[in-house]
């Protein structure tokens, strides 16, 4: 039996020592990288800057879900200072492109006047673009606002 036990307490010491070199030496999970299903995911405060580089990386190359979340970044003040003319100037860019939420947020721009005169036509126009290009919520803008 004291045997079997100074067996047992060796492969309990190697399992111990095992499992600390291990715990050391593994390497820290790397930060997800945003895509068009987790890009909000960025919006953590500890990662703005974070979110803004690598939003404005992409958004330089035409990523139209880049530039769309560069406009909210711009929009809300995260990381950088509120400014609504670069949102619109973002917006405009990824809405070109073909994104529907950037649709709907120049229309909603155009009709509070953020960042661009405050213009109903032209509100409607892109509620109009934003519900053809399917988005889910550009129909109820559009009959509550057209």
């Amino acid at each position: 039996m004291g045997h079997y036990l100074g067996h047992v307490l060796r492969l309990g010491v190697v399992i111990a020592i095992v499992l600390l070199v291990v715990s050391c030496t593994t390497t820290q999970p790397k930060r997800a990288v945003p895509n068009m299903s987790n890009d909000i995911a960025a919006y953590n405060p500890a990662d703005y800057g974070y979110a803004y580089g690598y939003f404005k990386g992409r958004a330089v190359r035409g990523d139209p879900v880049a530039e769309d979340n560069l406009g909210h970044i711009y929009e809300d003040g995260r990381g950088v200072p509120p400014d609504d003319t670069q949102a619109v100037y973002w917006f405009t860019k990824a809405a070109n492109n073909g994104n529907s939420d950037a649709m709907l947020s120049l229309g909603v721009a155009a009709l509070y006047g953020k960042g661009m005169p405050k213009d109903n036509t032209l509100a409607c126009q892109w509620f109009s673009k934003a519900k053809a290009a399917n988005n889910p919520y550009a129909s109820d803008f559009y009959l509550r606002y057209c």
